[in-house]
């Protein structure tokens, strides 16, 4: 027992505000029992409180102010009793405010309780589970956020008894609401499991006592049946919370298989809902108490605006007005693009197979490079088929112009520059299977390495380049702002490739052609870019802001909104 009570006292003083030390002496004599903290020195007069406080009453209290300080020394000494038997006198000093002596009062009324249920359960024979049992209760009294104690409890009160679900329900501004599940991290209220689950806690409170299924007087609860249904539960039990003359929430535990001892199970789900209700009461007045911490922080200087509030109207009505009517500059915001202001492509001129690519897109080349070649294997076996029939035909003519034979001359004539022709036709087809770059520029477009040695077609697109120094900026403008739009008006341009560079742009053309897109049509407005020192590249992309006249702030802000209002109201009255 003395090691029982040792663990009691630590875990309650860290819950007691403004405690400076704690003892727990025997009932008779001057005998320490605990003492907290355990590196403290003794100091005779926490005994002699003890003996002059704690011995005819269970609790009384003692207050001494202290100088140059709005706290007062106070000392609580209470009796600690198992079986109406008195067991030992324990003594707390604190540094706090008068304000606070009937919270301390309440809390160590509370851990006293918790000692009790602690000892009546130290008795039990169930050894192993009532130790599991201490060192659950040990735990959860040193968490102090409300959210982190009601998953710990649900989590540790499921593994300890095997539960197949244990539900937390809280109590907050007469509101039931489901705070924790055991093994969830998340929920839906809006679930009809969670639903089930709130109208059993909200009977439960109702009538401010445990309900059971099922009932050994089959009087079951509608709602709790409704829940085992659902659940396909054999035993489920709700356990209020109760706590200074009222229900703080409810723990309700679900057994798919009914175990033959869930009475053990019920019986310590009881015990705990004891210790529980006094700590979930301590926590929520704990998140009340901040708030009111903070209306009062606050409360001097809200009095003081409330004071200036007809210069704070004022300048309220000054703002607004500068609002409404001084002008600022309106642009429109678009994205924008680069292109080449040429562009060409760079095509198949025959069926082939690709031999070797020399380039691909971002790549610069000059007029005359090579940038593709198609294999011409069979071509130059074609080109020497015809060569040896040139030759043929060339010793076959000879030998009949030495014979005078007129007649075969003129046949071998004709073959001859059949053969002459085909070859020159192979001569050509050779030229033309390196490709050529037809101007000097960027290739914006194409990547042939992963297609060498597959087939092409004539007139298929290869390469497309652009000049590397001549560029058009294509601007996409939404249909709401295309209005604002026309031809010479200027405008700024800032590419994502270089954000800190600004780049002038004057519109030259407000194409008709628009396009679907995530925003709605878009229009394409061509624009020519200043000329600078920019690393450029075909294919740029950015955002434009083209300068369209001014405007109110307030109109700047809210002519969207405004025109589709418009719109609506004229569609609508007709």
């Amino acid at each position: 027992m003395p090691r029982l009570i040792e663990n009691w006292l630590n875990s309650l003083c860290h819950m007691l505000p403004g405690l400076a030390r704690a003892i727990v002496k025997s009932d008779g004599n001057d005998r320490l029992i605990a003492q907290w903290p355990d590196d403290s020195i003794l100091k005779p007069d926490l005994i002699s409180v003890a003996n002059t406080l704690g011995c005819d009453s269970a609790t009384e209290v003692k207050v001494l102010p202290l100088a140059d300080s709005n706290d007062s020394q106070v000392y609580i000494a209470t009796t600690l009793e198992q079986n109406k038997l008195k067991i030992g006198i324990a003594v707390f000093e604190f540094k706090a405010p008068q304000s606070q002596i009937d919270i301390l009062q309440q809390l160590i009324s509370w851990g006293k309780d918790w000692l009790n249920q602690m000892l009546i359960l130290s008795r039990e024979k169930s050894g192993k589970g009532s130790q599991q049992l201490l060192e659950f209760i040990e735990d959860i009294i040193q968490i102090q956020k409300i959210d982190e104690l009601g998953a710990t409890v649900v989590n540790r009160l499921a593994q300890l008894r095997q539960f197949d679900r244990v539900a937390l329900v809280l109590v907050k501004n007469q509101q039931s609401s489901v705070k924790a599940l055991s093994n969830v991290s998340e929920f839906d209220e809006r679930n009809e499991s969670i639903s089930l689950i709130k109208q059993v806690a909200d009977y439960c409170i109702e009538h401010e006592q445990p309900v059971v299924f099922p009932n050994s007087k089959g009087e079951d609860a509608e709602e709790i049946k409704k829940l085992a249904v659902f659940e396909e539960r054999e035993r489920i039990f709700a356990v209020p919370l109760l706590a200074h003359g009222h229900v703080v929430g409810v723990v309700s535990c679900e057994y798919t298989r009914n175990p033959a001892d869930w009475s053990l199970g019920f019986a310590q789900v009881k015990l705990i809902a004891r210790i529980l209700a006094p700590l979930f009461h301590d926590r929520i007045a704990q998140a009340f108490s901040v708030k009111e911490h903070l209306w009062h922080k606050y409360k001097g200087n809200l009095e003081k605006w409330y004071k200036l509030r007809w210069l704070g109207i004022f300048g309220i009505a000054t703002i607004i007005i500068a609002l409404i009517f001084i002008p600022v500059r309106h642009r429109v915001v678009a994205d924008a693009q680069l292109e080449g202001r040429i562009q060409r492509a760079i095509v198949a001129p025959e069926d082939g197979y690709l031999l070797k690519a020399h380039s691909r897109a971002g790549e610069l080349i000059k007029k005359g490079d090579v940038v593709v070649e198609l294999d011409n294997r069979e071509l130059l076996l074609e080109e020497q088929r015809w060569l040896g029939q040139k030759n043929e035909y060339q010793r076959l003519y000879s030998k009949e112009l030495i014979a005078l034979n007129q007649t075969q001359m003129q046949i071998y004539k004709a073959q001859l520059s059949q053969a002459e022709a085909q070859l020159q036709l192979l001569q050509q087809k050779l030229k033309r299977t390196k490709i050529s770059a037809p101007i000097d520029g960027v290739i914006i477009q194409g990547d042939l390495s992963r297609a060498i040695g597959g087939p092409v077609e004539k007139g298929q697109v290869l390469f497309e380049m652009a000049p590397k120094d001549e560029f058009r900026l294509v601007i996409e403008v939404v249909e709401n702002d295309i209005g604002f739009i026309s031809k010479n008006q200027s405008g700024e341009l800032r590419l994502a490739s270089m954000p800190n560079i600004v780049i002038a742009f004057n519109v030259e053309a407000v194409s008709p052609i628009y396009r679907e897109s995530e925003k709605g049509l878009v229009y394409r407005i061509e624009a020519a870019i200043e000329r600078g020192q920019y690393d450029l590249r075909p294919g740029m992309k950015g955002v434009a802001k083209i300068d369209v006249g001014k405007r109110s702030v307030i109109d700047n802000l809210f002519h969207d909104l405004a025109n589709w209002f418009k719109l609506r109201w004229w569609s609508v009255t007709g």
